[in-house]
């Protein structure tokens, strides 16, 4: 029985170091099936570029009003059987893709949920209950049944959740959330497009010049840590 393909959707925004290590972390996937990775770059400044076959990455020509807006042109691209959302500085572990789709498969309900993440300041790792799209595998019937994000500019994922917990895709959760190791980071820390610039503060506070020509960004995925370690000892540490 072959395994179902699935997409990872990344949306991102002027943060190529911390988008290294997302794709990194695709590489990884000790996944067996096939993965579409799609990265979504709306930052007129920089046209990013990458000589790797595993993931694509869309130079938007201009910049998406809103997130929603963005998360919905990704949304598009969509290929595969199951979609899982990733943020451009989220860090996946390398058994992340394949256990999520073990317990989609396994079970009635056609989307599951981490219980718990890991979440990454830079310096310490702690466990910590996961933000709404984050740890979130689902198949692609559900997601486009949900409807597509609303166009606003902060919580999209957070109304977008609800009306996915409203319509019942997530009813079975709680079968499925066992105590399994996490397999996911959630990094917190202050950057661009961060939960405080919504894309209007952010063009307001940044203006590009008319005229401009954007910047070729190359993207060379690779870790700057080892997370998998990090994250198993914590685990094997906690209650």
């Amino acid at each position: 029985m072959s395994l179902p393909l699935v997409s990872i959707l990344i949306p991102t925004f002027r943060r190529p170091l911390l988008l290294a290590e997302c794709v990194e972390s695709a590489r990884r996937q000790d996944y067996r099936g096939q993965l579409q990775v799609v990265v979504l770059n709306d930052d007129p400044t920089a046209t990013l570029r990458a000589h790797d076959f595993l993931f694509t990455i869309i130079n938007a020509p201009n910049r998406f009003a809103t997130l929603g807006d963005k998360r919905n042109a990704l949304m598009r691209e969509v290929r595969g059987d199951i979609v899982q959302w990733w943020d451009d500085d989220d860090i996946a572990l390398p058994d992340h893709v394949s256990r999520a789709v073990a317990r989609l498969t396994a079970g009635r309900d056609p989307a599951v949920r981490l219980h718990r993440v890991f979440e990454w300041n830079g310096q310490t790792v702690r466990l910590v209950a996961p933000q709404p799209l984050c740890g979130v595998t689902m198949t692609t019937t559900a997601m486009r049944e949900v409807g597509p994000f609303p166009s606003i500019d902060r919580d999209e994922d957070l109304v977008w959740r609800r009306t996915a917990l409203a319509q019942r895709w997530f009813h079975g959760e709680a079968h499925h959330k066992a105590h399994h190791a996490p397999t996911f980071i959630y990094r917190s820390h202050a950057g661009p497009r961060c939960e405080t610039h919504t894309p209007a503060q952010w063009d307001a506070a940044h203006p590009v010049a008319t005229g401009t020509i954007a910047q070729t960004v190359a993207i060379s995925p690779v870790w700057y840590s080892d997370y998998a370690a990090t994250c198993r000892n914590l685990h094997q540490g906690s209650p």
